[in-house]
Formats: C-alpha cells, sequence, structure tokens
C-alpha cells in the first residue's frame, strides 16, 4: 500500500517532463524542416534542432534530479517550517 502511494508521487513529474520533451522536440523539428525549405538558411534550421535536442537532454536531466529529490523527501517536510 505505501508503495502505490510512493509511486503516485512519481506520475505528474514523469508525465509532465515526457510531454515537455515531445513539445520541444516537435518544435524543434518543426522548424528545422520549415528552415531547410528556404535556400541559403538551412544552417540555421540544423541550428535549432541542435538546440531542442539539447533542452530536451536538459530536461532529462532535471527529470532525473527531481525523482531523485522525490525520493529522498522526508513524510513531514512541512513540519520544518
Amino acid at each position: 500500500m505505501k508503495q502505490e502511494k510512493d509511486m503516485k508521487k512519481y506520475i505528474a513529474p514523469i508525465i509532465f517532463g515526457c510531454l515537455a520533451m515531445v513539445f520541444i522536440i516537435a518544435g524543434g523539428l518543426f522548424y528545422f524542416v520549415i528552415f531547410k525549405q528556404i535556400p541559403g538558411i538551412g544552417f540555421i534550421g540544423i541550428l535549432v534542432l541542435l538546440v531542442s535536442i539539447g533542452l530536451a537532454v536538459a530536461m532529462i536531466v532535471v527529470l532525473i534530479i527531481r525523482l531523485k529529490e522525490i525520493k529522498m523527501e522526508d513524510e513531514d517536510d512541512f513540519g520544518k517550517y
């Protein structure tokens, strides 16, 4: 029973992180396709795609850090304030 309660804490950050990564990558791919069709500035599309991949990797790192924070969290964190 306690394990189910602990798993519920992980669901929201995982869903949010995955959705954010999907939107970041989709946006990068969208602009990559747009810039690739314009002659002479196709390199900007590659740059945008690389930045979006970098942001997705950063989101993975933030998600991992958040999951570690949740794991280390006290049951009575509000009692400290």
